[in-house]
């Protein structure tokens, strides 16, 4: 995560309501059995809510990392896992991730 946000073109979104949220291993734990009749593994993402992001504070991505060294604190310490394209203009109202899945193995 250091590296990423080392790039200029890179821009953590931290106005307007945006923070980082992170998702527990009681939240990740539940990954569902392999799709043996489709031949594929979806892996999901549970919903996560910012509230009220002040118009103005768009966005045009979502980044996920991993951290396995939660007492740390550092963003040297975060893994990228993958990039989504997230794309938002705000307007006040809740912003929603909804649950689904961000990640198939076929």
């Amino acid at each position: 995560m250091a590296a990423l946000e080392a790039d200029a073109n890179f821009a953590e979104r931290t106005s307007g309501s945006w923070v980082r949220k992170t998702w527990t291993d009681t939240e990740l734990a539940a990954f569902p059995s392999p799709d043996d009749g489709n031949n594929r593994y979806d892996i999901s993402v549970p919903a996560t809510t910012w509230t009220t992001p002040a118009a103005g504070n768009n966005t045009t991505g979502l980044v996920i990392v991993y951290d396995a060294n939660t007492g740390a604190g550092t963003d040297s310490n975060l893994q990228l896992v993958s990039h989504h394209d997230f794309a938002v203009t705000t307007d006040g109202n809740d912003v929603v991730l909804n649950a689904g899945v961000f990640y198939r193995a076929s």
